[in-house]
């Protein structure tokens, strides 16, 4: 008799980390982080296999993005933010292989992808060029507050934050 062993398709294995940005996404620029997505591997001796991906939300506030976010089968993450976008969201990443199911196999695999934008801080300062002449203790606490206007730390516009001076 003879014994045959048929092989059954593995799923694709990949990794995803968060994306942090720190920027003002007022422009509705596209962004386009190349091999984000790394280590895709559609599979032990499945070397011919194509591996792609589908983006789906779990939770946080999909409403930060117009468009995305969409991951290439090179792993490259594109999306774009809101005007105004500020907070947290993360989306089930499948990741699927074209070898099928048949024999029990697996195609796919989901890992979490997580995108965090925070506004950068921002301030104006009262003069261009500020002298400061031996101040020390609650005399220097004083000029910082006096030497900026038009705070921002919040994505709300609010001043809620720590702000300091070097």
């Amino acid at each position: 008799w003879t014994l045959y062993v048929a092989a059954v398709n593995d799923p694709p294995t990949f990794s995803s980390p968060t994306i942090y940005l720190c920027e003002d996404p007022s422009d509705g620029d596209t962004y386009v982080i190349e091999h984000h997505v790394t280590d895709i591997f559609p599979g032990w001796f499945e070397e011919d296999q194509t591996v792609a991906f589908s983006v789906s939300p779990q939770s946080g506030d999909t409403a930060l993005f117009t468009a995305g976010p969409f991951v290439d089968g090179d792993g490259t993450v594109r999306f774009k933010l809101a005007p105004t976008a500020f907070g947290a969201a993360t989306f089930f990443l499948t990741g699927y292989d074209d070898g099928g199911v048949a024999r029990l196999g697996v195609a796919t695999t989901r890992e979490s992808l997580t995108i965090i934008a925070n506004r950068r801080p921002s301030f104006s300062l009262l003069a261009p060029v500020v002298t400061l002449v031996e101040l020390s203790g609650a005399e220097s606490a004083a000029f910082a507050v006096r030497a900026v206007r038009d705070v921002v730390l919040g994505p709300d516009g609010s001043e809620n934050g720590t702000f300091v001076l070097v």
